[in-house]
């Protein structure tokens, strides 16, 4: 009965505070109130504390002269407090910036652009909060803190190890070490294969008939290749020379205006000598390279204009076939009237595909010929004897510059030497003697026993010796 009398007295006292619980809104936030200030009042302490925003600023009388980093904190506020009508606008101003900088990482993509542009931007952040009168110190360490680590990573990025090279590689950089660093031989080998030839087998020709796609470059790292021109070996390339599309990469590479191949007219072969092994560099992915890479300009340039093929199969193949139509056209000019010459001046420029523009350059070179000798004329039977004359003249008696004494010299041959000076009477001895005379006197003439030396460069008449 006792217990069943308390529930029901429980009962009836929750119900009487519930009826008796002021319901009203006005009430209502009066009893919260009340009851609010009745739990702080256990609390005193908690509503005298104040959050400061520098955890490192103190009030005057909190502050403790002995520590460093309390004098700092007072010469900074101090500092800011004097020249806070200059310094306010200019740490806004600072602020902007630094985080507009920070934006514009995100429109890069080279890494070290992106710490740069990281680092400038942290960096005016943190010079925005030392600005404060209140300064965030959480904001500013951090901030602190990334542009450190990035100028670390930057300086790590300068002292990188050297890229491996595999052992093939390796042998081939030795030979380019003085044109090339470790780094750009690797990013150029990577996109190269290993290529063997034959002894005959042609590395360039003077005709391209390969689609560009598939023209390359061969850096020579075991064997030797033949450089010739005109027909005549012009010289031997040894390994770390560089073969292929050479001038037209040159061309396609450099600035127009610049090119080499306006200056370099006749054509250079390169073949295998003997057995060779190169890097093969498809002339498409190194111009891909070349537009990709800025910093790859200066060593591409340099590897490919140091090559023997570039500078002295070009110039030397077109000063050697220069060289010989001068000695043709000084043969043949002072007998430009006579019968057969101008058949055998043209006989020559045939065999040796000798353009009219070449003719017309070079005969401007030799003062004897006139303006427009040998232009239309066609070869004959009796120009290719005279051809044959002007072919041994060019060839010379085992390349000496020896000369032979002719005896009663016409004066228009006396000028010349004496090797031309046979021809040149041969022809005028048997241009009155019908067709055949110029073959026989040409032999009779060379095979003449009568022989004596004269100064080198000059060909005069003289006694016997």
């Amino acid at each position: 009965m006792r217990n069943v009398a308390k529930a029901n007295h429980d009962q009836f006292t929750l119900w009487h505070a519930f009826r008796q619980f002021p319901w009203q809104p006005t009430a209502m936030v009066a009893w919260v109130t009340s009851l609010t200030c009745r739990h702080l009042r256990r609390f005193p302490s908690a509503c005298s504390i104040q959050l400061r925003h520098c955890a490192f600023e103190q009030s005057p009388l909190e502050q403790s002269p002995q520590t460093a980093r309390s004098r700092l904190a007072q010469a900074r506020l101090r500092f800011v407090l004097r020249h806070s009508a200059v310094l306010g606008p200019m740490s806004t101003s600072i602020g902007h910036a630094g985080y507009i900088m920070g934006m514009l990482e995100y429109g890069v993509t080279d890494i070290w652009w992106l710490r740069v542009w990281a680092i400038s931007g942290c960096g005016m952040v943190v010079l925005f909060q030392l600005l404060q009168p209140q300064c965030q110190w959480l904001s500013a360490g951090w901030c602190f803190v990334y542009v450190m680590v990035n100028i670390f990573q930057m300086m790590g990025e300068g002292e990188q190890p050297d890229p491996p090279l595999t052992e093939d590689e390796e042998k081939l950089y030795d030979l380019l070490r003085s044109r090339i660093s470790v780094r750009e031989f690797a990013d150029l080998a990577y996109y190269g294969d290993w290529t063997v030839f034959y002894a005959g087998d042609l590395l360039a020709s003077p005709q391209g008939t390969v689609d560009n796609k598939e023209k390359c470059l061969y850096l020579i790292a075991e064997g030797s290749c033949e450089v010739s021109a005109a027909g005549r070996r012009i010289t031997l390339l040894k390994p770390g020379s560089v073969v292929g599309e050479v001038v037209h990469l040159l061309d396609a590479l450099k600035p127009t205006g610049s090119q080499l191949s306006d200056s370099c007219d006749v054509p250079t072969q390169v073949s295998a000598h003997e057995k060779v092994r190169c890097l093969a560099l498809p002339v498409a992915e190194v111009q891909t390279l070349w537009r990709r890479r800025p910093d790859l300009h200066k060593p591409i340039i340099k590897l490919l204009s140091s090559s023997l093929l570039a500078k002295e199969g070009c110039v030397l193949g077109e000063a050697l076939e220069d060289r010989r139509y001068k000695a043709v056209l000084e043969v043949a000019c002072p007998m430009v009237n006579q019968p057969g010459v101008a058949e055998g001046v043209a006989a020559y420029r045939r065999r040796n595909s000798i353009s009219s523009d070449a003719h017309k350059r070079l005969l401007a070179d030799v003062p004897q010929c006139p303006p427009r000798a040998f232009l239309d004329t066609k070869p004959s039977k009796e120009g290719r004897l005279v051809y044959r004359g002007l072919q041994w003249f060019q060839r010379g008696e085992n390349g000496e510059q020896e000369h032979t004494f002719v005896p009663h010299l016409s004066p228009k041959c006396r000028h010349l030497p004496v090797n031309a000076a046979r021809c040149c009477m041969a022809v005028l001895s048997g241009s009155s003697s019908g067709p055949s005379a110029p073959q026989k006197s040409i032999k009779s003439i060379l095979t003449g026993h009568t022989r004596v030396t004269f100064a080198k460069g000059r060909g005069h008449s003289g006694n016997p010796a």
